[in-house]
């Protein structure tokens, strides 16, 4: 292979394209922004629900803090790797660092970052947790580096600062839902949008009011939930698409929920019993996605290791 290179290639801000309007996330951005521009900051963890929408919080945010890093910042998506050994590879490769097969890729990635004033975006980090180490050894070794991590769970690093994304707030049940009320609600805002992307004649009616607010509240207003479900407007009307959910929720067993527990369990089986769409052109809604503050844990950064205790996670 050829020789390493001592630096990363000049890289331009690289972020993916957003097919859909960020809504009701001006406090999640605000404070993301905020934290990332916080001297001392270096690690700054989204964590939510699969589904919640923190991918495209962490875009939103790295878009705005841009200029404020002269290396520019690089959008890294996990979701391809299967090994957490794999991650400083993939890292390097996406930062024009050249490898060579008698070093470890860590070791010539944190040489490389060492001068380098910008922000690297891990995208999905939950399934290479184990590489949460090595984060830990590029940030002690690149003074000027900040990391945005996308995550259903903390890395419990003790650079970390967490920023928890929580659903769309969703329409009260209990008051009377009359459309301009059901439709001032940030989930059935974002139903709506997706909604008319395929059908640009769908509108909230006094008729289908109660069913869409039904669908949004039963979604427990995830993002990608509401996408998948908002597809199926064009072939059924919000009414079957509520009581095709309702239906086939009975369907379901609760004896063994996904990882997360709670919220994170419920959505992901109600998520299941909506028939997946065929992706539109330009959509954003990938299958593993689409606000307080977190706070920094004391003591030094981790040792260098490849597998660093964590504590089991909350519940």
């Amino acid at each position: 292979m050829a020789a390493s290179s001592s630096r990363v290639q000049a890289v331009p801000v690289t972020l993916p394209a957003t097919a859909t309007t960020l809504i009701d996330r001006e406090e999640e951005l605000a404070a993301a922004r905020a934290t990332l521009l916080r001297d001392g900051i270096r690690l700054l963890t989204l964590t939510g629900a699969p589904g919640v929408g923190k991918t495209r919080l962490a875009v939103a945010a790295a878009a705005e803090v841009a200029g404020a890093f002269a290396g520019g910042v690089v959008f890294v998506d996990l979701a391809p790797i299967t090994e957490p050994g794999q991650v400083s590879r993939v890292i390097a490769q996406r930062l024009g660092v050249r490898l060579r097969s008698a070093q470890p890729a860590l070791d010539l990635l944190a040489r490389a970052l060492r001068e380098q004033h910008l922000l690297l975006v891990l995208d999905g980090f939950e399934h290479v947790v184990d590489a949460a180490a090595d984060v830990a050894v590029l940030i002690a070794a690149a003074p000027q580096l900040k990391v945005l991590v996308t995550s259903r769970e903390p890395l419990r690093l003790s650079w970390e600062h967490q920023l928890a994304v929580p659903p769309l707030r969703v329409p009260d049940l209990r008051r009377p839902l009359e459309p301009a009320a059901v439709a001032m609600a940030p989930a059935v805002m974002l139903f709506l949008a997706r909604a008319q992307a395929v059908d640009r004649t769908f509108t909230l009616t006094p008729a289908n009011a109660q069913a869409v607010a039904e669908i949004c509240v039963g979604l427990d207003g995830l993002p990608l939930a509401l996408e998948l479900a908002a597809a199926q407007v064009k072939t059924l009307p919000p009414e079957a698409i509520r009581d095709r959910l309702d239906h086939r929720l009975t369907l379901l067993p609760d004896r063994c929920p996904p990882a997360g527990g709670g919220a994170a369990a419920v959505g992901q089986r109600r998520l299941r019993s909506i028939p997946t769409p065929r992706p539109a052109p330009g959509s954003c809604a990938r299958g593993r996605r689409p606000a307080g503050s977190g706070h920094q844990a004391g003591g030094a950064p981790a040792a260098r290791r490849r597998s660093p205790p964590r504590s089991p996670p909350a519940r």
